[in-house]
């Protein structure tokens, strides 16, 4: 599947294939501080839960294409780029491979919590 990020999408594409997640969709919000969103469903039960990655771009990057600077899961497409306690947020600095199993388990409570 195409991607539009500059990060290795490989390592949390692994991630989520390996918790029971399957990218249903990429696309591309027409807002600036995101990048791309994945759009995400269970493979696992219960299936066909639904989740989201957000790619954020860095707000103080004024380039013409910014540099992706995190990304948010949710349970929805989020509608604003500053995390909630509802979201979880990964930053692509050094060590950021480490911290996908936290990704996974927030999106493992999406699956089980069902939709909000």
């Amino acid at each position: 599947m195409r991607t539009l990020i500059e990060i290795p999408a490989e390592p949390i594409r692994s991630a989520l294939q390996e918790s029971g997640w399957q990218i249903a969709a990429v696309e591309e919000p027409s807002v600036w501080w995101c990048r791309e969103r994945w759009h995400l469903r269970s493979a696992w039960s219960p299936q066909n839960r639904e989740a989201y990655l957000t790619f954020l771009v860095d707000p103080q990057d004024d380039s013409s294409k910014p540099k992706v600077m995190g990304v948010k899961a949710s349970a929805s497409p989020p509608i604003q780029w500053q995390s909630s306690e509802q979201e979880h947020m990964l930053y692509f600095g050094r060590g950021w491979r480490e911290q996908l199993g936290r990704l996974v388990e927030y999106l493992d409570g999406v699956r089980n919590r069902g939709p909000v």
